[in-house]
C-alpha cells in the first residue's frame, strides 16, 4: 500500500492535522532602511556644525571681548570722560579724541566714564558750522565785528550766530567779558528737545521797561500824635460822677468830664483855707503862695483854689476837663472808681485830621520821596478818593513784615476815615529811566549770589550770574548781568539748576582741574601742608551740595597755612 493512500483511523489512534493555510515567505538576507533615515542623518550633522560654529564665535567673541572695554577715546577738555567708542563728550559736547600712548593707562584713562553720545547724524566728525556764519571758518584768528559767540578750545573761532566748533565739534558760547565766571557749583547744560518738552521748559525775553508805574501799597488810617490826648489825675481819688458816659462823643476844650474826690487834694484845700485865716500885721499878706502852688500842682485850677479860699469851704469833689477837643476815642472808669496817676481815664482824639501810614517794602522805597502826591482809597468806599502827600518816611524796619512806614496826611472834616480803616495808597508815576526786568520765576537766589539760566540755542542753557535791584510790575529789575534782547529760562528753571548742578559735580565740582586747584590754594599751603591740600582737592566734587562740603572741610585738621 502506498504511502498517500488513505487508511481509516485505527481505534485507539490520535487523528491526523489538518492542513494550515499557505503563510508570507521571508526571504534571508539584509532588509531595505525605513523611508526618510537619510533626511534625518542630514539634519543631524547641520545641527551640529551650527552647534560647532556657535561655539566657535561665542568662544572668538568672549576673547575679544576682554579688551573690548578699553578706553580708546578721551575729552581733552575733561579727561575723566573715556570711551572705547568715538563719539561728542556728555559734559561740553567736543568730538573725543584718541588717546594718546603717552597717555594710556594715566589715571582716570583706565575705565570709561560714561557714555559719550554720537556725533552728528550724516558726519563721522565735527558738525559743520551754520550758514552764515563766515566768521566761523577756520583760521580766522583775527577778530571778527560782530562775532558773539566763539570756541572755548580754538578762541580764533568766531561767529555772529550759536553754531559748533568746525575744528573739535564744540558748541559755541557767547562770548563773555573778562572776569564773568559761573555760579559757584554750576555748569551749562545740554538738553534734547524731549527732555525741554518732558520738564515744560518755559523761556522769556529780557525786556527794557520804563520806571514810571505807579506804585500801590496797603496803608491803614491812624490818629496824629499831636491831635490825641489822654486825661490823667495827679492824686489818687475816686470817681464820684461821670458827665461823658460813652465813646464817640464829641467835646470841646475845657468840657467837664467827671469829678472825683482825693483826701490829699481835700487836705491842702483846707491848709489854703488856714493860711488865708493866719492873723498879720502891717504890709504883710497872708502866707498863701505856697498853698496855691501845691494845688496847682494836684490838678486844681487857680479859680477853683480861690473860690474855696474865699469862701472858706474846702470843695469835696473837683472836676476833670478836656485837655483839647475831639471825640472820646477810650474811656478807662465808671462810677467809684478807685483812680491813680497811672490811670487813664479818658482818650480824646481830634479826628479832623489823619494819618495814611502804608507799609513799604525795602526795594521800593528808592521811588519814593516826601513831598510826592498820593490817592488813598478806603474799603467800602471805592467812590471816594482822598488826596494826600508824603510827609515822612520812618526810618526804621519792622523785624516781622520787613516793611517801612511811609506817613500821608489826609484832611477828614467830614470825619469819613476812623481810626483803624484799611486801604490803597497810590503813588503818582515818577519817571525813573528805562531798566531791563525779567520774569519773577527767571532768577534763582541761593542768599549768596543770584542767576539766571541764558538760552544759547539746540537745547543749551547757561548759568549767569546777575545783580537784582527792585521789583517792577511782576518783573525784577536786573542791574547788571544781562543784556536787551536775551532770553532766559522762565519755568522748569529749578530742574535745569539741578541738572547744572548735577554735571558740575559730576565733572569734579568745579569747570576745570586748574579751578579746583585755585580754591584750595587760596586755604591751603600746598607745599608746607601737601596731605591737607590733597584732601581739600578731594572735596571738590561736593561744592555744589551745600553742608556735604563744609563738613568735608571741616575733617581737615588745622592749620591750613
Amino acid at each position: 500500500m502506498s504511502s498517500d493512500e488513505t487508511t481509516p483511523n485505527a481505534p485507539g489512534s490520535r487523528p491526523a492535522p489538518e492542513p494550515v493555510p499557505h503563510a508570507e515567505h521571508f526571504e534571508e538576507g539584509d532588509e531595505a532602511p525605513p523611508r526618510g533615515v537619510r533626511a534625518a542623518a542630514v539634519v543631524r550633522w547641520l545641527l551640529l556644525l551650527a552647534m560647532a560654529a556657535v561655539a566657535v564665535l561665542t568662544i572668538y567673541r568672549y576673547a575679544q571681548g576682554q579688551n573690548a572695554d578699553e578706553p580708546k577715546y578721551y575729552c581733552p577738555m575733561h579727561p575723566k570722560i573715556t570711551s572705547p567708542l568715538p563719539g561728542e563728550c556728555p559734559i561740553c559736547h567736543m568730538n573725543l579724541e584718541p588717546i594718546p600712548a603717552d597717555r594710556k593707562g594715566a589715571p582716570g584713562t583706565s575705565a570709561p566714564s560714561a557714555t559719550p553720545a554720537p556725533p552728528p547724524a550724516g558726519t563721522g566728525g565735527p558738525a559743520p558750522a551754520p550758514s552764515g556764519s563766515s566768521s566761523a571758518a577756520p583760521g580766522s584768528a583775527e577778530p571778527q565785528d560782530g562775532a558773539r559767540y566763539s570756541c572755548p578750545m580754538h578762541p580764533e573761532v568766531r561767529s555772529r550766530d550759536p553754531g559748533r566748533c568746525p575744528k573739535c565739534g564744540m558748541f559755541l558760547e557767547p562770548i563773555k567779558p573778562m572776569g564773568a565766571p559761573l555760579p559757584d557749583g554750576t555748569m551749562p547744560v545740554t538738553l534734547t528737545l524731549d527732555q525741554i518738552q518732558a520738564i515744560g521748559v518755559r523761556t522769556a525775553l529780557v525786556e527794557k521797561r520804563a520806571r514810571e508805574q505807579s506804585q500801590r501799597f496797603v496803608a491803614t488810617v491812624e490818629v496824629p500824635d499831636e491831635g490825641r490826648a489822654e486825661v490823667h489825675v495827679r492824686t489818687e481819688g475816686f470817681i464820684e460822677a461821670i458827665r461823658v458816659k460813652e465813646l464817640g462823643v464829641k467835646v470841646k476844650a475845657g468840657d467837664l468830664l467827671a469829678s472825683y474826690y482825693s483826701p490829699e487834694i481835700y487836705q491842702a484845700a483846707q491848709e489854703l483855707i488856714a493860711m488865708k485865716a493866719f492873723p498879720t500885721g502891717g504890709d504883710y499878706a497872708p502866707p498863701t503862695d505856697a498853698a496855691y502852688r501845691r494845688l496847682e500842682l494836684l490838678g486844681v485850677g487857680r479859680g477853683t483854689a480861690e473860690r474855696m479860699a474865699a469862701t472858706g469851704v474846702a470843695q469835696r469833689d473837683i472836676g476833670i476837663s478836656a485837655p483839647i477837643a475831639g471825640h472820646v476815642i477810650k474811656k478807662g472808669i465808671v462810677l467809684g472808681s478807685r483812680v491813680m496817676p497811672d490811670t487813664v481815664l479818658f482818650e480824646i482824639a481830634d479826628l479832623t485830621k489823619v494819618y495814611v501810614v502804608a507799609s513799604v517794602y525795602a526795594e521800593k522805597l528808592t521811588s519814593i520821596h516826601v513831598g510826592d502826591v498820593a490817592r488813598f482809597v478806603k474799603n467800602g468806599l471805592p467812590d471816594r478818593v482822598f488826596e494826600a502827600k508824603v510827609d515822612l518816611i520812618y526810618q526804621d524796619v519792622d523785624v516781622v513784615t520787613r516793611t517801612t512806614r511811609v506817613r500821608f496826611k489826609v484832611d477828614n472834616k467830614d470825619l469819613a476815615l476812623r481810626p483803624g480803616d484799611f486801604g490803597t495808597a497810590e503813588l503818582d508815576a515818577r519817571s525813573l529811566g528805562d531798566v531791563l526786568t525779567v520774569p519773577l520765576d527767571a532768577v534763582i537766589d541761593t542768599g549768596r549770589e543770584a542767576y539766571v539760566f541764558i538760552v544759547l540755542g539746540e537745547g543749551r542753557f547757561e548759568p549767569r550770574r546777575v545783580a537784582v535791584w527792585a521789583e517792577l510790575d511782576g518783573r525784577l529789575v536786573i542791574r547788571d548781568g544781562v543784556q536787551e534782547g536775551e532770553r532766559v529760562v522762565s519755568g522748569a528753571t529749578f530742574l535745569i539748576d539741578s541738572e547744572s548742578r548735577l554735571q558740575a559735580a559730576f565733572a569734579g565740582g568745579a569747570s576745570t582741574p586748574a579751578a579746583s586747584a585755585q580754591v584750595c590754594d587760596a586755604d591751603f599751603d600746598r607745599t608746607k601742608y601737601p596731605d591737607k591740600w590733597q584732601r581739600c582737592a578731594d572735596c571738590q566734587p561736593h561744592r555744589s551740595m551745600g553742608r556735604m562740603y563744609e563738613d568735608c572741610l571741616e575733617q581737615i585738621p588745622r592749620p591750613w597755612k
